[in-house]
């Protein structure tokens, strides 16, 4: 790792001059100031932020790296790891990636060189690269010379020697799935998300597993793509009509997408659930008021968020040392009109 002094020798200045542009302080010139800037660029110089931050005794901090901070998942998990965090004088820093493996990694970077306590995170590292992922991780902590807490949400990487919260993605997909074939539904289509996404790859394969448990064929052209957004779910599911006439019922990855088939389905004139049954993921809030209200597999949002500040917090403190922990939670079937008018679980769900 370079320091003061290397970025002194490249500008060729002294380490005052670096230490004045650094801080803002002082009548450098603008030639030199962009000298100094050029050498801490090509160094790749970090440890300025070190220790402006250990000289300014910043609060105690705590960074979460999701994959959609725009969506309406991430919110409800959220929430109860801000209120938490601040209970015990941590301050939550938030970024987003959009589910880019690259962006993510310099989001770790930016936050391991920026002195942060602890980290919950939900990495959209494929899983053959993920012991490549977590090496490099550990690397690049240890080179801070600092301990620095980790939490993984959504995927188990407890394997890896990382607290992991999360929910069985596989079996979601699958009750999904079946709850479609019990209410009669043969031609069965799926709009999956980003496939690379190892949370994603889980509610396909559920949905091909419970197909195929079911002895029904996996056509290809029933599985369409989105991002999760409901422009992406309208889009698919449009093709999804085109290449299948015969669709009777939908699952998708998430609620977004599967509000958008919806509407696809209602621009072509299907009934909702009568001529093509449709079931989401997640249970976010719409869910209950869109028309008709969307059956979903309910995700326990609020929880994830509960336990992962816990599972962080109880390292931060020293409460647990040396143990991984490990959280599974449960999802459940929640029926709403989108699949059934008559036997519907509840309109409005609790716990989100």
């Amino acid at each position: 790792m370079s320091t003061i002094k290397d970025v002194a020798k490249r500008a060729g200045v002294a380490i005052s001059t670096v230490s004045n542009v650094i801080n803002n302080k002082g009548n450098v010139a603008p030639a030199t100031v962009q000298k100094v800037n050029d050498a801490i660029k090509e160094l790749n110089y970090q440890t300025n932020y070190i220790a402006k931050l250990m000289k300014s005794k910043q609060p105690k901090r705590i960074g979460m790296i999701v994959d959609d901070l725009c969506g309406l998942f991430y919110p409800y998990v959220i929430q109860p790891i801000r209120q938490i965090a601040e209970k015990y004088n941590y301050e939550l820093v938030l970024y987003d990636t959009n589910s880019n493996p690259e962006k993510e990694w310099k989001i770790f970077q930016s936050l391991v060189y920026s002195q942060i306590d602890g980290i919950i995170f939900s990495t959209s590292t494929p899983p053959v690269e993920l012991p490549n992922f977590v090496a490099n991780l550990r690397q690049l902590i240890e080179s801070s010379h600092r301990s620095i807490s980790l939490v993984s949400i959504e995927r188990d990487l407890t394997r890896y020697g990382i607290d992991s919260v999360y929910t069985d993605m596989h079996a979601a997909g699958q009750k999904a799935v079946q709850h479609l074939l019990d209410k009669s539904c043969r031609v069965i289509g799926h709009i999956t998300g980003p496939i690379d996404v190892e949370i994603v790859q889980d509610r396909l394969n559920g949905y091909k597993d419970i197909l195929t448990q079911n002895q029904i064929p996996i056509r290809e052209h029933l599985i369409a793509y989105g991002d999760y957004s409901h422009m992406s779910g309208y889009n698919a599911m449009n093709t999804l009509l085109d290449w299948n006439p015969d669709i009777d019922g939908v699952f998708a990855a998430n609620d977004q997408m599967a509000i958008g088939a919806c509407m696809a389905l209602k621009a072509a004139n299907k009934r909702i659930p009568k001529d093509v049954k449709v079931i989401g993921c997640d249970d976010v809030f719409v869910t209950a008021i869109v028309e008709p209200p969307l059956s979903t597999i309910h995700i326990r949002k609020n929880l994830l968020g509960t336990e992962a500040i816990q599972a962080l917090l109880e390292q931060l403190e020293n409460r647990r040392v040396g143990s991984v922990k490990r959280l599974e939670l449960e999802n459940h079937l929640v029926i709403r009109e989108s699949t059934d008018r008559v036997n519907r679980s509840y309109l409005v769900p609790s716990g989100w």
